[in-house]
């Protein structure tokens, strides 16, 4: 018998949002990332990343 209904491969901002609301529809999931967490090149280890557009051409 599987212990997970679904596997989600990546655990960046995209991947763990997923899983979060996978598992709230109640889903039972598993997370799989092959890099250290948090990896030091994910889009949400710096908020600069997030913001840095709205500051516009300069």
């Amino acid at each position: 018998m599987p212990t997970h209904d679904v596997l989600v491969a990546g655990c960046g901002i995209y991947g763990v949002t997923a899983a979060l609301k996978l598992h709230a529809r109640g889903h039972r999931v598993a997370i799989l990332d092959p890099g250290p967490i948090p990896h030091p090149l994910a889009a949400s280890t710096d908020i600069s990343k997030a913001i840095r557009a709205e500051y516009g051409p300069d």
